[in-house]
This record gives structure tokens, sequence and C-alpha cells, in this order.
């Protein structure tokens, strides 16, 4: 069966998209921070470094303290599944697929890949646990997947529009190539979350990092270039001017 919808869980894994969005302010014209070679993807990465840190130290101690881990409970009881109470949560495996795309891909795939993840498995949860009746093996439903496809599709064409105008350097724009690129992007985001399961396979790393490597791969072919020449160095994050 497919979760029951959480909507705290889902509104504080949107914050992936405010993240994303990042790629957009100007460190240089508004704080004065000039400091790195690429400094909106540099300061996006340090925050989610420093995010996986402070979280990776929480979910060691919380295990290993009953003072912490009831305080932690607490406060973060309400974003957590039942079964995170007693294993790492899902954050963890979020900040870090934030943070791959974030250091691989270039800015609009990267950007992408973060809408897919907090529009697909929320459209999936909701959907398939109000509608959901044609189920699965694994008690995902056809609805689920299809209501997590066209929310990807759709949130991507819309990215693709704003992007449109909003931005200079955009390698995706709106045509037929990029529109592809979305639709391809979004199908692998709904077959991700469908495979996707509490033990071996959590979409909140999965989904960004499959679907992200698979529209770089489809924009290869689609526009005739290198992959070598799309990715991005992760040793150029934080090259200082």
């Amino acid at each position: 069966m497919e979760q029951n919808f959480n909507f705290l869980r889902k509104l504080f894994h949107f914050s992936g998209v405010i993240i994303s969005f990042f790629y957009y302010i100007n460190f240089i014209d508004i704080f004065n921070i000039n400091i790195f070679y690429d400094n909106n993807r540099s300061f996006i990465s340090l925050t989610l470094l420093l995010l996986i840190f402070f979280l990776t130290i929480v979910e060691f101690l919380r295990f290993r303290n009953e003072a912490i881990q009831n305080l932690f409970i607490k406060f973060t009881g309400k974003l957590l599944k039942k079964d995170e109470l007693y294993r790492v949560n899902g954050s963890l495996p979020f900040l870090a697929g934030l943070f791959f795309i974030t250091a691989f891909l270039p800015k609009n795939i990267a950007i992408l890949s973060a809408v897919f993840l907090v529009s697909a498995d929320p459209a999936a949860a909701y959907f398939g646990s109000r509608y959901g009746k044609t189920r699965f093996y694994n008690g995902k439903s056809i609805e689920g997947t299809i209501a997590a496809f066209f929310s990807a599709f759709f949130l991507g064409i819309a990215f693709l529009i704003i992007n449109y105008f909003y931005s200079s350097d955009s390698i995706l724009n709106v045509n037929t190539e990029s529109v592809i690129i979305v639709c391809i992007g979004a199908a692998s985001s709904a077959i991700v979350e469908f495979f996707s399961s509490r033990d071996w396979l959590d979409d909140n790393l999965l989904l960004p990092v499959f679907s992200g490597i698979i529209m770089t791969i489809a924009y290869s072919i689609l526009f005739n270039i290198e992959i070598k020449l799309i990715l991005l160095s992760p040793d150029k994050i934080f090259l200082p001017l």
C-alpha cells in the first residue's frame, strides 16, 4: 500500500526546490560576496554539506542517547515515518541527493531533478492513497504512478517557461528537445518512485540522481554533446577566484 499522505513532510521536502533556486540569487550584487569561481553553486553545495554534517551528528547521537532521541522526536516527530523513529530518517538521503545533482549536473538539469523529487513522490502518495485501485506486487498503484509522472512533467514544463524569461545562461529552452528531456526525466522519476522501498531503495536519494543522469544522457544524445562536456567537475565547487 502507498503510505498515507503526510502534508508536513511533503511541505518540508519543498525546501529542495527553494535551495535549488539559490542559483538565481546574485550573491555579488545582493551580499557583496564574490569568493568562489562559481558563487551560486558553491554556496548551495556548502549549505547542503553543512546540513548533511549537522544531521549526521544528530542521527548518530539520538540513537545513543535517550534524552536526545526524545527531544528529536518531540520537535520532528510529525515529519517522520513510523519506522524512521528507530532508523536514519529520509532527510539525510534527501540532502545527499540534492548535493549530488548540485555537484555533478548543470544548473537546469539539477533544478529539474529537484523539482521532480518534490513533486513525484507527494503526487504518488496523495493520489495513490486516495484513488489507487489497481495495485501491484509492492502495493503501489497505477493511479499513483501516473500522478507522479504528470505532476513532474507539468512542473518541469512550468520551469522551462519560467527559466526562459529569467535566465540568460540556460542550456534548456522552450523547444521540442527540452520538452522531450523533461518528459524522459518525469518518466524516470515515476519509475524510481514506483520501485522505491523503505529498506534499500530510498527515492529521496535515487530519484533526483537517477532522473538527473537520465536527463543528462538524453541531453547528450539530442544535442550531440559528449557527456563529459555536460557534467560538472566536483573539484571546482570550492575553487577560489
